[in-house]
């Protein structure tokens, strides 16, 4: 996978939902804001926080936020009635262990869940076991439209005997939220061992943009004559009817003609005469990036 694929995969924002991970950061203007985790944020102070977990390790979410709220038998998706917003969590993982997005964290396997509650605004209560955390630095991002990515502080303080916790907290339900165990400088370079876990809205019912989750892994080979031929290899993910889907350069339009009708996994999809020095987008309906190259040496 290209880092340029990467990083979208984590920092992506403004999607139908938060597993649609590709296409949509185009331009990131950082800041800083070290928030930090106080008694102020949804769900009280750290003693009532410590009662969120039960005596087995499972997050009793949504009982300590005292909502109606629904979670899926996955719990990958959360309904938030009050105000009326669906959430649906991930884990984006680019090591080699498996990660679980689960409320259970009495487990020597790796685990995490952000649990959303709402006073005044949204704080992701995020708790993970021992496994998870590790020794790791970690960090706290929010980000809205792809615009903007705000860094903060997070500390992963010990509720009990093998499970942490902090938050992060929301302006608006619209934000994303990313917790991973890098620096933004290496989120944004994609690079390899960078481990994250996710919370974003969900973008339901008549406003749901059908824009497909697919992962592609981009290569580039030169002619000779200034010019590339640049392949990207369907790795996972959904089908992509192949009309659905525009080569971008220069901010121009690419001319390509793809051999079948539609492209799954196993399949490579082959773009020639891309200039040097140009970047290759392969864009979705006219509207979200899901793989994108940097042609150079």
């Amino acid at each position: 996978m290209s880092e340029q694929t990467r990083r979208r995969l984590l920092l992506a924002t403004g999607c139908a939902t938060v597993g649609t991970l590709a296409g949509c950061l185009d331009e990131l203007s950082a800041s800083s804001d070290d928030t930090g985790d106080d008694d102020s944020d949804s769900g009280g102070s750290d003693s009532e926080r410590a009662g969120a977990v039960t005596d087995d390790g499972t997050v009793d979410y949504p009982a300590f936020v005292d909502d109606d709220i629904t979670v899926d038998e996955d719990e990958q998706r959360i309904e938030y009635p009050d105000p009326d917003v669906e959430f649906v969590l991930e884990v984006e993982l680019s090591g080699e262990e498996d990660v679980s997005i689960t409320r259970e964290l009495a487990t020597d396997a790796r685990a995490v869940y952000v649990a959303p509650a709402y006073d005044d605004g949204f704080t992701h209560h995020v708790f993970a076991n021992e496994a998870f955390v590790a020794d790791e630095a970690w960090n706290a991002f929010t980000s809205e439209d792809g615009e903007e990515i705000d860094e903060q502080s997070f500390s992963f303080d010990e509720l009990e005997e093998g499970i942490f916790h902090d938050t992060v907290s929301l302006s608006t339900a619209s934000e994303r939220a990313i917790v991973a165990d890098a620096d933004l400088e290496r989120v944004e370079r994609g690079e390899d061992d960078v481990t994250a876990v996710a919370i974003g809205e969900s973008l339901g019912g008549e406003n749901e943009i059908s824009t497909p989750e697919v992962y592609f892994d981009s290569s580039h080979e030169s002619d000779g004559e200034g010019t590339y031929t640049v392949e990207f290899a369907h790795e996972g993910g959904d089908e992509l009817e192949t009309d659905s889907l525009t080569a971008i350069v220069g901010g121009d339009t690419h001319d390509v003609s793809f051999e079948t009708d539609s492209i799954t996994v196993g399949d490579v999809v082959t773009i020639e005469d891309v200039p040097e020095g140009e970047t290759l987008s392969l864009v979705f309906d006219d509207e979200a990036v899901i793989a994108e190259i940097a042609v150079d040496d």
